[in-house]
C-alpha cells in the first residue's frame, strides 16, 4: 500500500514538474511576443530607409525622407505595439466583434451593422484627396508588413490576445483608418441618449416641465418650450390606450422590454483645452493646454509618437498623441503650430419615429404616402455558435435601429420604429483630409482653413503658433433644422411630418471661429462656448458647466501671468464647486437633532472641496450624492431611473434649491409627505452605513483614492478572471466628475466610485521653447501586458506628472531603448 502511494506521489510530482516546464516554456514563448529593442523590418514600396529610435519611455521617434515613408513606418510600429487594439477598433466598426467574443457582443454587432460604418467609410475613402490616400496606403503597407513579417526564432506571430482567442487578423486596408474616425464620432455622440431619455420620460406620462427638470438646459440658453411629447405620440399619463390626431395609438405603455446598450461606450466624454496669448504669460509666448477625457482603457487609446521627414529640403517635425489605426498625429504640434481638441457636443443626430403600414409592415409613412423600407441582409458570424442572419431596414431618414437598442421598443408606440439620421452616415466624409492637413499647417489661420473638410465629429479646437497668434474653431457639418421644428433635436420626431426634415447645412464661415481675442484667452470644456448673439443652433444638450466656470476662474480671470506651472496646476485642479454647493445647501435644509457622528458632520462641514485621493470626505460626499440622487428620483422613475443612475448633480442642486414641476423630494412609495430635509438626512445616514459596510467602521481610515480607482479596462478580458489581473491597468486617482482633474464615476455600476472616464491625455505646449512641451497618457506605450512599457506611465499619470515632448535627437537618444531600421522589401 505504502509502495503504491509512493508511486502515486512520484507520478504527481513528475506531472507537476512537467506542468511547470510546459508552463515555463509557454511563458517564454508568449514573452517573445514583446517587441524587441532593436531590429530590422522590411516594408514594400518604401522609398528610403526609415530610422526609429525608441526613447527611454518607449516613445518612437520616426525619421525618414518623406511623409509617406514615415507613415509606412508608423503603421509598422503601431501594429508592433498595438495590433490587438487596432483589430478591436476594426472589428467593432465592421460589426464583427462576435467573431472574436461570441454571443456576448451579438447585440452590439447588430447595431453596428445597422449603421454601416464599414460601407460609409469605404465610399468616403474614394472622396479623399490623392495626398491623403497616399498616406493611408503607406500606413496600411506598414501594418501589413508587420503582420506578414519574418519572425524571430520562437517569436509568436501575434500578440497574446490573438493566441488566447485563436483569432487571426485580415490584411489592413486604407479605408479602415476612416472607420476608426467614425468609431470615435460614435463614441463622442451623446445627443441620441438625451433624446431617448426624453422619450422614455414622456412614455411614463411626464409632462414637458417635468422632463426639463431632469434633462436640463444650460443656464445661458433659452430654448423654446418643449412640445408635449405625450400628445405627439399618444402617451397617456396613466398608461391606458388613447389615440391622437396624428393617428398614433398605443397599447399598454407599462410593458417591459429587454434593452441593450453598446459594449462600446458612447457619450462618456468630457475634455478641457485652453490657449493663452503671450500678452498674458511670463515668457511673452503662447501656452496651450489640452486634456481630452475619454473612457479609460488598457492600453490607452493614445500612442505617443514623433515623426520627422524632409519637405523642400527642410526637416519637418510632428509630435503628439497618435491613435493606433490612424496615421500621423491627431493631437499635438509641428514646428510652428500646436492644437488641442475637446468634443463640442454638437447635436448631429436626430431620431425619427417611423410609422409602419398596419397592412404592410414593409412600408413606412411619409407626407406623400407609404414608401417601402430599403432592406438588406447581413450575416453575423458568432464564435462557437451558428451564424445569425439579420434583415436591416432603412428609411429616407436613415437606418432603422434594433428595437431593443436602449429599450426603444419599450418607449415607442406600437407599430413604430426609430430611424437614425446622423451627420457621420454619409458617403462623402472627408474628415481624414482635415486631420492630415492640420498636421501640415504653418499658423493658426492654416489650421482653421484645414478644418473646412472636417465632417464629423465636431471638435472645439484651440490653436497657437510661433508667431504669437491664438485661435479657436469648431468645425463640422452642422444640420440646419426648420424654424417650425419646435423640438429642435431634443426628442425623437415623427418621420412623416415635413417640418422635422433637415434643410441643409451651415456654411463653413457660419461656424464658431475666432483669432486673437482682446482678453488673450480661448478655451472650451464641452458646455456652451458660443456667445448669446451667435444665432445658428448647435445643441440644447450641453455638458454641465462646472469645469467651464473653473477654467474661467483659474485661467481667464487670473490676474497673474501664466506659466507652465499654472497650466499644470489647472490640469491637476481637484476642487469640486458643485459638491461644495450641494454640501452647503444640504446642511441648510437638514433638520435639527442629527444623531450621526458629530465628528463626521464637522469634517464634512469643514471640507475644503478638494477631491484629494488621500482624503476621506470626498468619499463621503460622493456617497451622499449617490444616495440622494436615488432617493429623489427612483420612486418617480421606476425602471427608467437607470437612464439617470450615473449621477447628475445639476439635477440634485436644482431640486434642492428651486423645487420643480413636481415634489421630487416626496417619496411616492411611502406614506405621508417627505420634505427635502428628511431626504437629505436619511440619504446621509444611508451613505455612512454603506461606506462602513464596504470600507470598515472607522471612517477616519477611508480614502477617496482607494474607492476612486482609475479603471483602465481591457477589451475583452476586463471581466474575465484571472486574466483581468494581468490585462487591466488600475491605479488610485484623485479628482472627480466635476473637477478639472476629471474622474467620471458611474453610480449604476459595480464599484460605483471607480474612475471610468478621465484625462486620456495631458499635454502642455510651451512656445517659448516647443521642446520644453510635455505630455503623458494613462498607461504606457505597449499593448502587450508582458512588456515593461505596458503600465509604466500609470502612476505618473495619476500623480499629474509629465514626459518631455522633444524632437531634439540629443535629448531623446539619451538612454534610448533601441533602434529599428525600416528598409524596402525587395
Amino acid at each position: 500500500m505504502r509502495k503504491g502511494l509512493k508511486w502515486v506521489f512520484r507520478i504527481l510530482a513528475a506531472l507537476s514538474v512537467l506542468a511547470l516546464v510546459i508552463g515555463g516554456v509557454g511563458y517564454i514563448f508568449i514573452s517573445r511576443s514583446v517587441t524587441a529593442d532593436n531590429g530590422i523590418a522590411k516594408i514594400p514600396e518604401l522609398g528610403e530607409s526609415v530610422r526609429v529610435v525608441r526613447d527611454k519611455e518607449g516613445i518612437p521617434h520616426i525619421t525618414g525622407k518623406s511623409i509617406v515613408d514615415v507613415a509606412a513606418a508608423q503603421g509598422y510600429i503601431h501594429a508592433q505595439e498595438r495590433l490587438w487594439q487596432m483589430e478591436t477598433f476594426r472589428m467593432a466598426g465592421q460589426g464583427r466583434l462576435s467573431e472574436m467574443f461570441g454571443e456576448a457582443t451579438v447585440d452590439s454587432d447588430k447595431f453596428l451593422r445597422t449603421i454601416d460604418l464599414d460601407g460609409y467609410s469605404r465610399k468616403s475613402y474614394e472622396r479623399l484627396k490623392p495626398e491623403t490616400k497616399e498616406v493611408l496606403q503607406a500606413y496600411a503597407r506598414g501594418v501589413n508588413a508587420y503582420i506578414n513579417r519574418e519572425k524571430r526564432r520562437f517569436e509568436p506571430a501575434l500578440p497574446p490576445e490573438f493566441m488566447i482567442l485563436g483569432h487571426k487578423p485580415e490584411p489592413w486596408e486604407p479605408w479602415q483608418s476612416l472607420m476608426t474616425v467614425k468609431i470615435m464620432a460614435l463614441t463622442l455622440g451623446a445627443n441620441m441618449a438625451d433624446e431617448v431619455r426624453r422619450l422614455a420620460l414622456a412614455s411614463k406620462g411626464f409632462n414637458s416641465n417635468e422632463i426639463d427638470n431632469l434633462v436640463r438646459y444650460n443656464a445661458k440658453d433659452n430654448p423654446p418650450p418643449l412640445p408635449d411629447l405625450r400628445k405627439i405620440y399618444g402617451f397617456p399619463e396613466t398608461g391606458k390606450v388613447i389615440q391622437t390626431g396624428q393617428g398614433i395609438t398605443t397599447d399598454d405603455l407599462t410593458r417591459t422590454a429587454s434593452g441593450f446598450d453598446l459594449d462600446w461606450p458612447i457619450g462618456v466624454t468630457a475634455s478641457n483645452n485652453w490657449v493663452v496669448s503671450g500678452s498674458r504669460t511670463t515668457s511673452g509666448k503662447v501656452l496651450l493646454a489640452n486634456d481630452p477625457h475619454l473612457g479609460l482603457t488598457a492600453p490607452s487609446i493614445w500612442y505617443l509618437a514623433h515623426l520627422s521627414w524632409e519637405e523642400d529640403g527642410k526637416r519637418e517635425n510632428l509630435i503628439g498623441a497618435s491613435m493606433p489605426s490612424i496615421p500621423l498625429v491627431m493631437l499635438g504640434r509641428n514646428d510652428k503650430v500646436a492644437w488641442g481638441f475637446t468634443t463640442s457636443y454638437l447635436d448631429s443626430q436626430d431620431l425619427y419615429v417611423e410609422r409602419q403600414n398596419p397592412e404592410n409592415e414593409k412600408q413606412y409613412l411619409t407626407e406623400n404616402g407609404w414608401e417601402a423600407f430599403v432592406e438588406r441582409e447581413e450575416i453575423i458570424k458568432v464564435s462557437g455558435k451558428p451564424d445569425i442572419k439579420i434583415t436591416i431596414r432603412s428609411t429616407r431618414n436613415g437606418p432603422v435601429l434594433p428595437e431593443d437598442y436602449r429599450s426603444l421598443k419599450k418607449y415607442l408606440p406600437k407599430g413604430h420604429v426609430a430611424a437614425l439620421k446622423w451627420i457621420a452616415l454619409t458617403n462623402d466624409d472627408t474628415s481624414m483630409d482635415a486631420l492630415v492637413d492640420i498636421t501640415q499647417a504653418e499658423n493658426v489661420a492654416g489650421v482653421i482653413d484645414a478644418t473646412r473638410s472636417l465632417v464629423s465629429p465636431m471638435q472645439s479646437i484651440v490653436i497657437g503658433d510661433t508667431q504669437g497668434n491664438i485661435g479657436f474653431v469648431a468645425p463640422a457639418r452642422v444640420a440646419v433644422r426648420k424654424p417650425e421644428n419646435m423640438i429642435m433635436g431634443r426628442a425623437p420626431v415623427p418621420g412623416w411630418l415635413p417640418q422635422y426634415q433637415w434643410q441643409g447645412f451651415l456654411d463653413f464661415e457660419q461656424l464658431p471661429q475666432i483669432q486673437n481675442p482682446e482678453n488673450g484667452v480661448l478655451f472650451s470644456a464641452n458646455t456652451k462656448f458660443v456667445d448669446q448673439d451667435y444665432s445658428p443652433h448647435l445643441t440644447w444638450d450641453w455638458a454641465e458647466d462646472y469645469r467651464h466656470k473653473r477654467v474661467e476662474q483659474l485661467i481667464v480671470k487670473s490676474n497673474a501671468p501664466h506659466d507652465v506651472a499654472s497650466m499644470i496646476a489647472a490640469q491637476g485642479d481637484d476642487y469640486s464647486p458643485p459638491l461644495i454647493q450641494f454640501r452647503d445647501e444640504a446642511f441648510a435644509q437638514m433638520p435639527a437633532g442629527i444623531t450621526i457622528d458629530s465628528e463626521i458632520i464637522d469634517a464634512v462641514r469643514n471640507w475644503d472641496g478638494r477631491m484629494n485621493r488621500e482624503g476621506n470626505v470626498p468619499l463621503i460626499m460622493m456617497a451622499w450624492f449617490k444616495e440622494i440622487s436615488q432617493a429623489l428620483l427612483e420612486d418617480d422613475l421606476g425602471e427608467e431611473f437607470k437612464l439617470f443612475e450615473k449621477g447628475r448633480i445639476s439635477i440634485v442642486l436644482a431640486i434642492l434649491e428651486n423645487g420643480g414641476a413636481r415634489d421630487w423630494c416626496d417619496n411616492r412609495e411611502s406614506e405621508g409627505v417627505q420634505s427635502c430635509g428628511e431626504i437629505i438626512l436619511s440619504s446621509f445616514d444611508k451613505a455612512i452605513k454603506s461606506l462602513q459596510t464596504t470600507y470598515g467602521e472607522d471612517w477616519k481610515q477611508w480614502r477617496w483614492g482607494k474607492a476612486h480607482i482609475a479603471y483602465g479596462q481591457h477589451r475583452p478580458f476586463a471581466k474575465v478572471s484571472p486574466l483581468d489581473k494581468l490585462f487591466n491597468i488600475e491605479v488610485e486617482s484623485g479628482g472627480g466628475p466635476y473637477t478639472l482633474l476629471r474622474g467620471q464615476t458611474d453610480f449604476g455600476k459595480d464599484n460605483p466610485f471607480y474612475n471610468r472616464s478621465s484625462s486620456s491625455l495631458r499635454a502642455i505646449y510651451d512656445f517659448s521653447d516647443l521642446n520644453k512641451s510635455m505630455f503623458i497618457q494613462t498607461t504606457g506605450q505597449s499593448g502587450n501586458f508582458l512588456s515593461s512599457n505596458y503600465r509604466n506611465f500609470a502612476e505618473r499619470w495619476a500623480d499629474v506628472k509629465y514626459l518631455p515632448m522633444t524632437t531634439d535627437p540629443a535629448e531623446y537618444e539619451k538612454g534610448a531603448i533601441g533602434v529599428w531600421m525600416m528598409e524596402r522589401k525587395q
